[in-house]
């Protein structure tokens, strides 16, 4: 049998997306592959926050945004960096991006969102009972941390946009918050806990884990890099760097760099890459926090 005839789905992409899609087709009794550049659970994947984020409705474009934009350019650690030689090309996606934070556009993509994150931490505890990964995720509330009451309140209209879309939360004074979170900074002195989600453990462990499962499962994996996709009858040729791949249907969940491949496809998205946080600590001998916990501010 070839192996044009074997594939039947072929995802693009071996971290968290790719490898989860990858098991809800196997469920569905499809014949899936995942191709990828590198090992599976690498990139984004491979280190994050692990925040299973419930009340994520906030889209990244808010009202009022782009007066902060000249601060963000001037601070070289700053969420905002544009390399010369790429302003004039990105300066349609910037516009854009700023027309996405109108307010009803903002409402609109606040509920679109919502049907994605909402039901989140049950999704993903179903999925570790399914597959006896339960260790990798813990329940916790996640906590927004403020210097003080008034920070909190300057970020009303986030909040007022995420209670509309059903977050829930419980406000902690400063005493309810050092109690419940011993390692944080004195220099916080007020919170709020949103209740009703967790945290992953190791996100790359659990990425990982959900692989061998997909492999388990019958799935198989192939460490190369997509060159060109397209489109052929009721087939896709996929053109990597160690041959050609023929496959009935590509899912492609290959992160920042998916708009590439859709382009090739005739569906240009707008996406654009944001800068991520991520700091690893060896040997650490302070106290571990017990939450998952976030500074809108910082």
């Amino acid at each position: 049998m070839s192996e044009a005839s074997q594939i039947e789905i072929t995802i693009i992409g071996a971290g968290i997306v790719g490898v989860n899609t990858a098991l809800r087709l196997q469920a569905a009794g499809h014949r899936v592959q995942i191709i990828d550049m590198n090992e599976p659970a690498q990139g984004c994947s491979s280190g994050n926050a692990g925040v299973i984020a419930v009340y994520g409705v906030t889209p990244v474009s808010m009202p009022g945004l782009w007066k902060q934009v000249p601060k963000m350019l001037m601070d070289p650690m700053g969420p905002l960096t544009i390399r010369r030689q790429h302003a004039l090309k990105l300066a349609p996606w910037l516009m854009r991006f700023m027309k996405a934070g109108k307010p009803q556009v903002v409402e609109n993509s606040a509920r679109a969102l919502a049907g994605l994150v909402t039901n989140s931490y049950r999704d993903y505890r179903q999925i570790t009972a399914k597959y006896d990964l339960d260790e990798y995720i813990k329940s916790s509330p996640i906590l927004a941390v403020y210097e003080s009451r008034a920070h909190f309140e300057r970020d009303r209209y986030a909040w007022d946009l995420r209670r509309r879309n059903g977050t829930q939360w419980d406000e902690l004074s400063t005493a309810d918050l050092h109690a419940l979170e011993p390692s944080l900074s004195a220099a916080f002195d007020f919170a709020v806990a949103m209740p009703g989600s967790g945290f992953v453990r190791d996100p790359q462990g659990f990425t990982h884990a959900l692989f061998m499962q997909f492999i388990k499962n019958g799935g198989q994996f192939k460490k190369t890099k997509v060159l060109g996709i397209c489109p052929n009858g009721g087939t896709t040729v996929l053109n990597t760097s160690t041959g050609e791949i023929t496959t009935q249907k590509t899912v492609i969940a290959a992160g920042a760099f998916s708009a590439q491949l859709t382009e090739q496809l005739g569906d240009k998205i707008p996406l654009q890459q944001e800068r991520g946080y991520h700091l690893t600590l060896s040997e650490y001998a302070g106290t571990s926090p017990r939450h998952a916990i976030m500074s809108p501010k910082h």
